[in-house]
């Protein structure tokens, strides 16, 4: 029986004021607070999902699968159902009466019930009224026509509503009686969507943040974050600052426990952290798991624990011994308590593991797997102008390129990155041997006693692309770029022996991550994440400063304006745009006055654009962007926690300037605040993108190098490295010169063919995989 999704809870956490006054020596009043609001899960407000819970009156639902063991997500994934109803085909169309009466068909258009059993009147052969007490019992089923019109909620049990008979002037008269309820009949179309053939999600609700910005040193890339906004970003209570309950909700589809008893050992496991990056939850918020047995309408409590300050990551262990929960139907789910304000009280949740034959000693895993937010390609910032773009800003050897080997024995591990420029055309591999070479194939040792890998050519990789060289006509570019960088890792046994042998990684979705690096018009130093948000407590300015390889246009400013929950959209700032003076603000370049803050938390991704009154020309070098205030109020700027450019940021509240780079402040992050540089900006012009992809956004992809080639061509597959394809090389009369059946990580010759244009195609069914490439031959 498949199950109908919609919403069933309240959904995030919440939050409450936790600023730090920063003053005496320095005279300055610089605030941090949790934020009340989270863009990156806004753009769902726009759209129809994605979404659990339906608003009331909604006509959409979605059928349910039911899942089998193992069941497992360590977030690096995209594994949430999808609701969006455009992506679902074969809807069909249903009526759904608001009530069901036992035994009655068809229903009456009304119903009348009474809680007490009523008498029943009949007249008799001399024309009088008769009495019996009525046996006409009903049970009256109650659906839930809020949020799910095919759950029912209630039921009633009363007596048929039997009119009373009374003689008046001899006549039989019907006496107007009290009844107790009454029931319309009533019923509604609604959609429902079948459960697709593409559909591999894990759970019922989307309440949870998914991310990989907000843990601290987790086992995998990506976790679950809990608190006190909604699935759109936003805080579940706004107007009260104090509101406190349950906040977000990780629900799971229906799993079939039916072919287990307890004799199975069934155990599930997580890991948990309270914090990350965000703010602790106090002594009364907690994390919860709950299951629930098929049939039954109410939730078990199985384990909780209270708030904390931040500590690493912790593993728990729970055992299935109940009888009622071994049938098809299982499900478990997490939620937390907090404050239900703004975006705070944080939970991370990592590695959901349920399957039979565990030990309570089952905490390690055949699994290595990626765990930081990949990098940059860039040196200072995350993104950059196009036409600012030199050599020199590249970043040749990047750092924090984390990997953790979960298992209880050493793994052999081989890392890798791909730049691919546009038409997903492979730049440069490193490293730069074959798979797999002498230096970038390691034993890492465990995790749990050792920590994360350290062999520095796998965490503080080069990149080696030289656009000067290797661009077609060298830098900077001449219109807007995007480019990828795909970072993957593979498993070999340990010790080497006689050779590398490969190693059966279980989870080999946490072995890849993509970093898409944007050359736009813009420059910015943040992920596009506010980890918390930072405000100036006084009256004062706050800049950020840039710098150019060339005399360009300022066009526009970006500021992340968290909302809060007493907002100032009424209070007026002034943007301020300074020259430099020995690296700090110097003389007035420009001043906008009367700015209101707009906050764009419906936007991509939370910004708002002023576009400037009038071009500002910036000469070669630093050039400040930021506002003034002259009374005082809370601009809440988004502060970017994963990036540290304190010392880019600077604040003045009396006679001089200062850096947010002092110690005595404490702070390490990145202020939100971009410049838009360039030609000509049109209101309403979409300025960016988010930055990271994880596995969960990839599809299948084949990447050739070298392109052009001369001797051997090699390619690597979005699949696992074992899975076999047959490759086939056609030129571009459409016949065919080459075809081998390949693994995803090998090469093939292309001497003998003529100098050329050739299509490279890869094919294997059983994974959908379907590319075909376009590569050249040269001499």
């Amino acid at each position: 029986m498949k199950a109908v999704s919609t919403k069933t809870g309240i959904g995030f956490l919440a939050a409450l004021f936790c600023g730090l006054l920063l003053s005496g020596s320095l005279q300055a009043q610089i605030f941090e607070e949790p934020l009340s609001s989270n863009p990156l899960l806004s753009p769902a407000k726009a759209t129809p999902g994605p979404k659990v819970l339906f608003q009331p009156g909604s006509q959409n639902y979605f059928e349910l699968d039911t899942l089998s063991l193992p069941f497992f997500d360590d977030f690096s994934t995209n594994k949430f159902k999808d609701f969006r109803p455009y992506m679902y085909t074969g809807i069909t169309s249903r009526f759904q009466n608001f009530y069901e009466v036992d035994d009655v068909t068809p229903y009456p258009d009304s119903i009348y019930w009474v809680n007490s059993q009523p008498y029943s009147y009949s007249v008799n052969g001399g024309g009088g009224i008769d009495s019996v007490l009525s046996t006409q019992k009903v049970k009256i089923w109650v659906y839930d026509t809020i949020l799910n019109p095919f759950m029912r909620i209630d039921s009633i049990e009363a007596w048929a509503y039997q009119p009373k008979l009374v003689l008046v002037n001899g006549v039989v008269t019907v006496a107007t009686g009290d009844y107790d309820g009454r029931f319309y009949k009533k019923d509604k179309e609604y959609f429902i969507h079948p459960v697709p053939a593409w559909d591999r999600s894990l759970w019922a609700d989307f309440y949870v943040y998914r991310n990989i910005h907000m843990p601290v040193n987790p086992p995998t890339i990506g976790v679950a974050t809990f608190d006190g906004i909604d699935e759109y970003g936003a805080p579940y209570n706004f107007q009260e600052p104090n509101s406190y309950g349950v906040a977000d909700y990780l629900t799971s589809k229906p799993i079939d426990l039916s072919a287990f008893s307890a004799g199975d050992s069934l155990y599930l496991s997580f890991a948990y952290q309270p914090q990350g990056l965000g703010f602790f939850p106090g002594p009364q918020d907690s994390l919860v798991l709950e299951f629930r047995a098929p049939g039954q309408p109410l939730w078990d409590y199985v384990w909780s624990v209270p708030g904390d300050e931040l500590h690493p990551f912790k593993k728990v262990m729970i055992k299935l011994t109940q009888a009622k929960y071994f049938k098809k139907g299982f499900q478990f789910r997490f939620k937390n308590y907090a404050g239900l304000s703004a975006n705070k009280d944080h939970w991370m949740v990592d590695y959901v593991y349920m399957n039979a034959n565990r030990t309570h000693a089952d905490t390690m895993f055949r699994d290595i797997a990626l765990v930081s937010p990949p990098p940059t390609i860039l040196d200072v910032y995350t993104r950059m102008p196009f036409q600012q773009f030199t050599k020199p800003d590249v970043n040749e050897k990047w750092e924090n390129n984390q990997i953790s080997n979960l298992w209880t024995n050493d793994i052999g591990v081989y890392y890798e990155h791909s730049f691919i420029g546009p038409g997903n055309n492979v730049l440069s591999v490193y490293p730069f041997d074959n798979l797999p070479g002498q230096y970038d194939t390691t034993c890492v040792q465990p995790y749990a006693t050792n920590g994360y890998d350290a062999n520095v050519r796998h965490t503080t990789p080069f990149f080696s692309y030289d656009f000067d060289v290797q661009w077609p006509g060298g830098v900077p570019f001449t219109s807007k770029q995007v480019f990828k960088v795909q970072h993957r890792i593979q498993a070999f046994n340990c010790p080497k022996g006689a050779g590398w042998t490969p190693f059966t990684d279980i989870h080999a979705e946490n072995d890849t991550s993509i970093y898409t690096q944007v050359f736009s018009n813009y420059y910015a130093y943040d992920d596009s994440t506010a980890e918390s948000s930072i405000y100036l407590g006084s009256q004062g300015e706050v800049t950020t400063m840039f710098e150019t390889n060339f005399a360009d246009t300022l066009r526009a400013v970006q500021f992340h304006f968290n909302p809060q929950t007493n907002p100032v959209t009424s209070n007026n700032f002034t943007i301020v745009v300074y020259e430099d003076d020995n690296g700090k603000p110097g003389d007035s370049l420009y001043t906008q006055t009367y700015v209101l803050p707009q906050y764009a938390m419906w936007g991509p991704n939370g910004y708002t654009t002023y576009i400037l009154n009038r071009p500002v020309p910036v000469p070669a070098g630093k050039f400040y962007v930021g506002w003034k205030q002259n009374t005082i109020f809370k601009i809440n700027i988004g502060f970017d926690k994963n990036r540290d450019n304190t010392d880019r940021h600077f604040y003045k509240t009396t006679g001089s300037w200062n850096s947010y780079s002092d110690p005595d402040l404490g702070y390490d992050g990145t202020l939100m605040i971009r410049a838009v540089v360039g030609g000509p900006v049109s209101p309403g012009e979409f300025l960016g993108t988010p930055v990271y992809e994880t596995p969960a956004e990839i599809t299948h992809s084949l990447l050739l190098y070298p392109n052009p080639v001369s001797d051997r061509l090699y390619f690597r597959s979005s699949m696992a490295p074992e899975k076999m394809m047959q490759v086939e090389i056609y030129d571009l009369q459409g016949r065919q010169v080459r075809s081998d059946n390949l693994a995803g990580y090998e090469s093939i010759s292309v001497q003998g063919l003529q100098p050329g244009v050739y299509l490279l195609r890869a094919v294997n069914e059983e994974e959908g995989f379907i590319q075909t490439k376009k590569f050249i031959v040269t001499q």
